[in-house]
């Protein structure tokens, strides 16, 4: 492949991805990084594509990226969202941390260690919300620290909370997908089914393809039908009892 035909694989790649079609922009920058294999900006666009599709090989593409551009934080970024994509924690904070002192002022990078931290079990609430408003300060017109700290109140429990940073990333930006699911998750843990199926819907009439948000509404649909059968089941025996009576 050219030089030239590399560019234009990028570029509609780089189309794909943000039409959320991981999976079709993977073999093109394939075929491109075959031309140019230690290009950054191929690499970036690689390991973004295969977030969706695998967090191991875009764990290993990151390692790439940081190797091609190691002043920038956008291997260590991405890196850190593969490592939080396949459970390590420690590794997903410490990357964040790595992408902060490269590049302070990016409010993705205080966004993304904020939702690292949050992973742990007994999380430490206060700083990791105290890094989520930073990410907010540095770009409150920007969605991903609201998004952030609403996955932060989630973690540690609170609903309400996380519902109201959805909101406000929605009001910003109402076609979000993040805030969208997240803000349904939040509905489906207190209990408001109606607005978190409606809020999983409107992602699927958007992309009727979207896995995680079929995922979120098989399991959404497995407990509202384990629910009315336990409601049932306590019916029949409220009946037994009283023919019995």
């Amino acid at each position: 492949m050219t030089s030239e035909a590399a560019e234009t694989a990028a570029a509609r790649a780089a189309a794909l991805i943000d039409l959320e079609r991981h999976a079709e922009a993977v073999p093109l920058l394939l075929q491109a990084l075959g031309a140019r294999p230690h290009d950054a900006e191929l690499l970036d666009l690689f390991a973004q594509a295969q977030l969706r599709v695998d967090s191991r090989a875009a764990s290993e593409t990151a390692k790439r990226l940081v190797e091609a551009a190691p002043q920038s934080h956008r291997g260590y970024l991405l890196g850190s969202f593969a490592a939080m994509e396949l459970g390590r924690r420690r590794e997903a904070i410490a990357l964040a941390r790595q992408a902060i002192e490269l590049a302070p002022f990016v409010a993705m990078n205080h966004a993304q260690l904020a939702q690292a931290m949050a992973m742990k079990r007994l999380i430490r609430y206060r700083r990791a919300i105290k890094v989520a408003r930073r990410a907010i300060e540095l770009d409150p017109d920007s969605t991903v620290g609201y998004i952030a700290a609403g996955n932060v109140e989630l973690a540690s429990g609170s609903g309400r909370r996380a519902q109201k940073w959805y909101r406000q990333a929605l009001e910003l930006q109402p076609t979000d997908r993040a805030a969208r699911v997240n803000l349904a998750i939040a509905d489906r843990r207190r209990g408001r089914l109606n607005a978190a199926y409606a809020g999983i819907l409107a992602r699927l009439e958007h992309d009727p393809r979207d896995e995680f948000a079929l995922r979120l509404l098989d399991s959404m649909i497995y407990r509202t039908l384990a629910h009315l059968q336990w409601i049932i089941l306590v019916l029949l025996f409220v009946v037994l009892g009283i023919k019995g009576g």
